[in-house]
């Protein structure tokens, strides 16, 4: 048990290494001089209940995995972090020599990774929040809201039940956006995506139909919304 506990420990530490040095290798490389204390703040994540984290069954963050993504403020490629989006707090954590950090919200944080990015975009309510957009550079998109939320636990009201620890859940809704900045929200169903994007609906069923994608298919609708651009 023992042995077990410091291998774990030797292979957590070298995960956290190697995201650090990919992050100082790349950034040293291309002369990025830029002063990262203005985008990085102070990492806390409160859970704003009884619980504790670790009490949570499940994760908070969209992807629990760390992966390599471009910082930019302002249109400028800032910076190159690991990262990840903790979707309870609303915020991405960063690696920054073996550290934990959050990136700020004041700067107009993008952050690219290969499939797509995590932007600002305000929410029915006129507040900031990050979107996670995959049809990256484009005019229309579709949009996620990666919300997580926590379940109660639920303790037993007779000897024949059992305990239900609290869980984190997904709470996931779908955008589309348009050239002009607005989101509206579809559900994955063609006639749903199809009432936003009416102006191209025969091309785009035609596309679908001959390149066999389904509206209700994340990575197929995204491929579709690439095809609406280009018409």
């Amino acid at each position: 048990m023992k042995s077990f506990f410091i291998l774990f420990l030797w292979i957590g530490t070298t995960l956290m290494i190697g995201q650090s040095n990919i992050n100082n290798d790349f950034n040293s490389s291309n002369g990025l001089a830029y002063d990262t204390t203005k985008v990085l703040n102070v990492y806390s994540s409160p859970t704003g209940n009884s619980y504790t984290e670790k009490s949570i069954k499940g994760h908070k963050y969209y992807n629990e995995e760390y992966k390599i993504a471009e910082i930019y403020v302002a249109d400028r490629m800032i910076h190159k972090y690991a990262v990840r989006y903790d979707a309870y707090h609303d915020q991405i954590e960063v690696i920054e020599n073996d550290k934990k950090f959050v990136l700020s919200k004041e700067n107009k944080i993008r952050v690219v990774l290969k499939d797509y990015e995590y932007g600002l975009l305000l929410n029915k309510k006129g507040v900031e929040e990050y979107f996670i957009i995959f049809n990256k550079n484009k005019e229309t998109s579709l949009v996620l809201k990666a919300r997580k939320k926590i379940q109660d636990a639920k303790k037993p009201k007779s000897g024949f039940e059992k305990y239900t620890p609290p869980a984190f859940y997904r709470d996931y809704f779908y955008f589309i956006k348009n050239k002009t900045g607005n989101l509206k929200k579809v559900r994955l169903k063609k006639n749903s995506v199809l009432n936003v994007l009416k102006d191209k609906k025969d091309d785009l069923e035609k596309f679908a139909s001959s390149e066999k994608l389904k509206f209700k298919k994340e990575s197929d609708l995204i491929k579709i919304i690439d095809y609406y651009n280009t018409l």
